[in-house]
This record gives structure tokens, sequence and C-alpha cells, in this order.
């Protein structure tokens, strides 16, 4: 399947678990290998965060939505978490999954 830049940009963005997360702003590219390496995902109405998720944590994308891993937003919680107990002074831009 093949998708646009104008339809990818509209599509909705949700973890595994079901869980809105907001919708795909905009994507970063690898000019060398020229894949797609990280998509910015906008907040929706019902969240205020910002994301930035990375190919390796999209589970699956068709016409009608982005589902990425749950980590994406546990990663956020551990990095919040962090940054209140003073041990990281600020929040990292991408989260990814340790495995």
């Amino acid at each position: 399947m093949r998708i646009s830049y104008k339809q990818l940009k509209k599509l909705p963005v949700m973890t595994e678990s079901g869980m809105e997360l907001g919708s795909v702003h905009d994507i970063i590219l690898d000019v060398d290998t020229q894949g797609i390496v990280q998509y910015e995902i906008s907040p929706s109405m019902l969240s205020t965060k910002a994301y930035v998720v990375n190919q390796d944590q999209v589970v699956s994308i068709t016409s009608e939505k982005m589902i990425v891993k749950d980590a994406v937003v546990r990663d956020e919680v551990h990095a919040k978490e962090l940054k209140a107990q003073g041990k990281m002074k600020a929040e990292p831009i991408a989260m990814r999954e340790e495995g």
C-alpha cells in the first residue's frame, strides 16, 4: 500500500492499547536512505502532549490510522518521573524502547 504525504499528515495516531495520541504533523527523513526516520505527532484535543515517534515504534499504518507501541507513552511517563526527581533536566525529544 502507498500513501501520500498529504494523507499521512492527517492520520490519527493511537497506541496498541487504544490511547489517542494525536495526528501525524510531519516526518523526518534520512537523506542517505530516503526513508522516514521519525514521525512528529501533534496533540489531539484530549491531550496536550506532542510526540516524536521513531520508525521502529510504529506497529502499522493504514489509510485510516497509525498504530504505535504502547512504550511511546510509557517512556514519556518514565521521563516525567525522572524529571520530577531531579535526575533529568529536560524531556527527551524522541522516545525509544530499549530492547
